[in-house]
Order: C-alpha cells, then sequence, then structure tokens
C-alpha cells in the first residue's frame, strides 16, 4: 500500500529575506568543503598516513577582506587528483604534473588552467565509464 503524498510546504529549504545574503554554512551553498581527502580511500600514493583535520575550522575573512586562496568553503576539487576514480581505462598512464599552483602577480589575473579557478574541467567524459 501506498502511503498519502507528503504535505506541501514547510520542510524545504528557505531562501533568504529579500536582499539578504544565505548564511556561511548553508547547506544549499557548500560544496566539498566539509569533505576530507579520504573520501575516496587510501591515498594510492601511499607515502604514509594523512595528518588530522586542522583544528578551529574555517574562518570568515575580515569585515571588507578577501578569503584566502585556499580557504576551503571557497575551494571546490581543486586538491583532488585525476586518480581518484582509479587508473586511466583509455590509455596506458600519462606525464606527471607539475608543481602547485602559483599565485598570480600582484594586479594581475589568474590563468585560464589556475587550478584554483578550475573545477572539473580536468576530468575527461569517460571517468564513469565501466
Amino acid at each position: 500500500g501506498g502511503g498519502a503524498a507528503p504535505a506541501g510546504g514547510g520542510g524545504g529549504p528557505k531562501a533568504p529575506a529579500q536582499g539578504g545574503v544565505a548564511g556561511t554554512h548553508d547547506p544549499n551553498y557548500q560544496t566539498l568543503a566539509g569533505c576530507g581527502g579520504d573520501v575516496f580511500g587510501a591515498d594510492k600514493a601511499g607515502a604514509g598516513g594523512g595528518g588530522g583535520a586542522p583544528g578551529g575550522g574555517p574562518k570568515a575573512p575580515a569585515q571588507g577582506g578577501v578569503a584566502a586562496t585556499h580557504d576551503p568553503n571557497y575551494q571546490t576539487l581543486a586538491g583532488v587528483g585525476g586518480d581518484v576514480f582509479g587508473a586511466d581505462k583509455a590509455a596506458g598512464g600519462g606525464g606527471a604534473g607539475g608543481g602547485g599552483p602559483k599565485a598570480p602577480a600582484q594586479g594581475g589575473v589568474a590563468a585560464t588552467h589556475d587550478p584554483n579557478y578550475q573545477t572539473l574541467a580536468g576530468m575527461g567524459n569517460d571517468v564513469f565509464k565501466k
């Protein structure tokens, strides 16, 4: 037997007040900020165990300030390597990555392929193929 249809209203997310701003920890505006690096299992590079989570959690920038480059509230999947889904099924290996991301010059513009401003751009269309 089927149950009754859910009653409308009340249970869903609420929009901020007119002209308001959603809260910092509103789950509708979070990406993967709360996920640790271990969500996909042990590191395949196997260079030892990871450290504990930093204490205190993310902090809001000062009034009128700018969030730090590595603030987890503004990162997407920049720190996730291309091997999180296993070995590449289409090709036999690939080149090693370069160094870490580099900050643009003062007053400059971040490069098009800067990993701090990319989301899933580096992942191929075949990441979910079997």
